[in-house]
């Protein structure tokens, strides 16, 4: 698609021209096959069982909208083909100019280095654009956030959301975005538990809480990783938004931490209701949703989960909330015109 190319990450745009029957032949070669043509399996393997097209065709069933579908045959194909052969459906030039709108509300004299990258976020005060948000962040995670609002569904009179008196689990709170994020979409009768336990995360997140104490006020932390059992001492990697945890064993670390299930938290907490459950975590969100059985059994909390990080959570994250048996019916958005941020809405409401 024209415009939908990120010269920065990308390089120069490649001849644009290829024959759309080759790209058939690669992508049924590849469905029928597990592999694509370096011999590296990257769609479902669903335990062993390396048949791609049946793990694609489920999460495909699941899917109640044609716009939905349509998205997931481009992100199949682009996992299959790669950048320069599919272009997602992005309009990437005016993702860049309201990006570029943005880094006018950032003060680049007012800034954090973060571990990530050594990336440099500078204060944000998103209230001259009606979001009375004030916080170190980045344009393009405004954009992400606040303008395409990736945890958020829309399509037709399909709504899936954080509400007003919403109750939210934030599994995967970072700096504190997502946490602001919804915490000003519930208002001040609901209330927001944000996962996050990387200290350099921490100091940031608590900072820009601080700078919004109307908000902060709605937003409780919880120190610890998501997992699906309680008291299980977890290493970790401290890396930002990049971080990793580990069992003992498996490489160096920069700490150790306690995880805290989902249902334990609700039950330690008494927490009356959840009515929205976000995950964005770095592929440990299957093991989160072991963890909270219990509380969507209980509330059917609408969901947002990110199912980009592992190509099995195509299949087996659909596929466990699915089994629940709890009438859930599943949506898909995808808010780059690169593999992250995929996020598998599911609502029984």
């Amino acid at each position: 698609m024209k415009g939908a190319w990120d010269e920065f990450r990308f390089g120069e745009q490649p001849d644009p021209s290829w024959d759309i029957s080759e790209k058939l032949t690669d992508i049924l070669k590849y469905l029928k096959y597990g592999i694509n043509a370096t011999g590296i399996a990257y769609f479902p393997s669903k335990a062993g069982n390396t048949d791609a097209l049946e793990s694609f065709s489920y999460l495909f069933s699941l899917l109640h909208e044609d716009r939905d579908r349509d998205l997931l045959i481009d992100l199949v194909a682009y996992r299959i083909l790669g950048y320069k052969k599919i272009r997602l459906i992005t309009n990437w030039a005016d993702a860049k100019l309201e990006i570029s709108k943005l880094n006018r509300l950032a003060d680049p004299t007012d800034s954090i280095v973060v571990k990530f990258n050594q990336m440099k976020l500078d204060r944000m005060d998103l209230n001259p654009i009606g979001i009375p948000i004030d916080f170190y962040f980045s344009p393009s995670g405004v954009y992400t956030d606040f303008t395409l609002e990736q945890y958020k569904y829309q399509n037709g009179k399909t709504i899936i959301k954080a509400q007003p008196g919403d109750y939210v689990i934030d599994a995967g709170g970072c700096w504190g975005d997502t946490a602001l994020y919804f915490a000003n979409a519930v208002g001040e009768s609901g209330r927001v538990f944000t996962y996050e336990f990387i200290p350099s995360n921490l100091l940031i997140l608590r900072k820009n809480l601080s700078l919004n104490p109307k908000l902060e006020s709605r937003v409780t932390i919880v120190p610890n990783p998501v997992w699906s059992s309680s008291s299980l001492n977890l290493q970790f990697n401290d890396n930002g938004p990049g971080s990793r945890v580990f069992f003992e064993g498996d490489g160096e670390a920069d700490g150790i931490v306690e995880t805290l299930s989902i249902d334990d938290l609700v039950a330690s907490k008494e927490i009356e209701k959840i009515d929205f459950i976000k995950m964005d975590i770095e592929g440990a969100e299957p093991h989160a949703l072991a963890g909270a059985i219990k509380t969507i059994q209980r509330f059917r909390p609408s969901m947002a989960i990110a199912i980009y990080h592992n190509t099995d959570d195509f299949y087996t994250i659909p596929k466990f909330i699915a089994d629940l048996g709890l009438g859930y019916k599943f949506h898909l958005g995808h808010y780059t015109i690169h593999r992250e941020e995929t996020i598998l809405f599911a609502t029984a409401r």
